[in-house]
Parts: structure tokens; sequence; C-alpha cells
């Protein structure tokens, strides 16, 4: 338990904060403790990194999975060590090799896309419904998180609902032979 009058978002000279030191070491147990105190998931280091940044930098699915849930911003690019070019949390990922975060990221951000309204950002999307349903069975049902965001489920199951009703309205009718 954190005393009364400590700064969880407290950063060191470099920017690094509790919750930035917990994702990049990987530290699943104190990502979802500090998470309870509330920090800010997207406040990030010198280089930009945030906590999402660092887990898909080094391949923890779990944690990458809670600071989503925890609402992080998946679009905030961060720097490798001497480098110039900044990679979102995706791209990272996919530098690296972690495809199963890469493709967790993905069906992500059309969930974000769509919790936010986004039509565009949806559109764009190659295959929607995959998406939705791959993220869908990447979530754990019984954790305790998901609880707390059923407005993202929801908003979930009514995008499939509405897009596989559209997409039987609008498919053409069979063709009959005589």
């Amino acid at each position: 338990m954190l005393a009364p009058y400590c700064d969880i978002n407290i950063q060191s000279n470099t920017g690094l904060t509790p919750l930035l030191i917990a994702a990049k070491q990987g530290n699943v147990e104190l990502v979802q403790t500090l998470l309870q105190y509330k920090p800010n998931v997207d406040m990030a280091d010198k280089q930009g990194r945030t906590p999402i940044w660092e887990a898909a930098n080094n391949g923890s699915l779990e944690i990458v999975r809670i600071l989503f849930l925890h609402g992080a911003d998946l679009s905030v690019p961060g720097l490798l060590e001497n480098d110039i070019m900044p990679y979102t949390p995706r791209q990272i990922a996919q530098l690296n090799g972690h495809n199963l975060i890469v493709s967790f990221l993905k069906s992500a951000e059309v969930i974000r896309g769509i919790q936010k309204g986004n039509i565009v950002h949806i559109l764009k999307g190659s295959n929607i419904l995959k998406s939705c349903r791959e993220f869908l069975a990447n979530l754990q049902l019984n954790d305790p998180i998901l609880y707390e965001r059923m407005d993202l489920l929801e908003a979930i199951q009514e995008f499939l609902r509405e897009y596989e009703s559209k997409t039987l309205w609008q498919s053409p009718a069979p063709s009959v032979r005589m």
C-alpha cells in the first residue's frame, strides 16, 4: 500500500515512472498493483516511451493487454536508444518479432476505433470481423479488469451485431437457375 502522500506518477530525471519501470521489466503483478492507484498510463519518458510501448518492446502480451484495458494510447511513438525514428507500440513489437502482440494491437486499434466511433479508422481495417473476434478471443473472461470495462465489450458486441446485420442485408440475393 502506498502512503497517502506518494505521487504515483513521480518521474526520474530520465522520465521513468514506477509503472513504466514495471512494464519495462515485464512485472505483471507490480503493473496490476500500481494500476489500482490510477497512474497516468500514458506518461512517457524523455524518449517518448510509454508503459504500453515498453511492454510491446519487451514482448509482454499480458501487460499490453492490461494497459489497453486501462485505456493506454496505442499510437504514442517512442524512440529506441540512439535512434531518430520513432515507433508506435505495434511497430516496435513487429520490429522485435512479437507477432502475438502485433496481432493483439491490430485488433485493439480496430476496437479502439469502434469505441471512439471513428468510422474512417474502422473502414481501413482489412477484416474488421476477424479483428474483433481475435480481440475477444485474447481477452480472459474471468479477468476483473474486464468487468471494469464493460463499455468496451458492449461496444464490440454492438458493432459485431450491426456489422453482421448490414453485411447480411447487403449481400446479393442468390441467383436461381431455371
